[in-house]
């Protein structure tokens, strides 16, 4: 199991995120859900190290993963920015090649095991017609699908991702949280993901943990967290739950 215990960030004396503990065991997709501002990414980047904790503690399988070189930690986590990075000169085979890093090394020979695992990224995601573009060159959606594949050929067992749809056409979004949900369910991948359309969050998640103000309101199924309607109090607007017509998930309409 992946834990954040109480974990927290300030930054010139504000506080960006106050005490939150959340866990993910493999095999289960929580969404983060929240207002702008309400501590989604922050508290993303605390778990993933790319922000000091000020207080708390992340463990993996109850071990403290403070103590894990930075190749170890990303053997067991892997995480999608929510700005992906600019790779210049590489194309999508070489950029999901870089998800191997963690296995061999910058030194390390890329062996037979680490190219079945590309094959087996791009193929999860569908990206073999992107693996020999340069990924400058690709649309946004499609950047998004070959970062997945490099995630998933790094072969860690839980996944961060900051608001992977982004970029998406509503089709695409839908694909893509399909996927996603599919890949954890079926490969036991623990992912926690930054959404911002509450019913893809109740379609495609197991769990939805909501925050306001930098604080967790609550963490439970997406059908006890539409119950509670705390949303109305979290996004400052009337919500609305009716049944969904072709699927089990209820919807949220928002308004007077």
């Amino acid at each position: 199991m992946f834990e954040a215990d109480g974990i927290s960030a300030v930054h010139d004396r504000t506080t960006l995120l106050h005490p939150l503990s959340l866990s993910v065991s493999p095999g289960t997709v929580v969404g983060l859900i929240g207002h702008n501002g309400s501590g989604k990414s922050t508290a993303l980047k605390l778990m993933a190290r790319h922000l000091p904790l000020t207080a708390g503690q992340v463990r993996i399988d109850g071990h403290d993963a403070t103590g894990l070189d930075s190749r170890a930690f990303a053997r067991q986590l892997a995480y999608m920015p929510q700005a992906l990075p600019t790779t210049p000169g590489l194309s999508g085979r070489d950029l999901v090649k870089l998800g191997r890093y963690p296995w061999h090394g910058a030194l390390g020979r890329f062996a037979q095991e680490d190219a079945a695992a590309v094959e087996d990224a791009l193929t999860l995601t569908g990206t073999h017609t992107l693996a020999d573009r340069m990924v400058a060159t690709l649309s946004g959606g499609e950047r998004q699908r070959i970062w997945l594949a490099l995630l998933l050929a790094q072969k860690s067992r839980y996944l961060l991702l900051d608001e992977p749809i982004s970029a998406l056409d509503i089709a695409h979004q839908i694909n893509t949280l399909a996927l996603i949900q599919e890949l954890a369910h079926s490969l036991d991948l623990g992912v926690v993901m930054v959404l911002h359309d509450i019913n893809l969050a109740v379609r495609y998640c197991d769990r939805l943990a909501v925050l306001k103000g930098g604080r967790l309101q609550i963490d439970d199924t997406p059908e006890a967290v539409l119950d509670s309607g705390i949303l109305d109090d979290v996004y400052g607007v009337t919500t609305h739950i009716i049944p969904h017509p072709h699927y089990a998930t209820p919807v949220v309409l928002f308004g007077t």
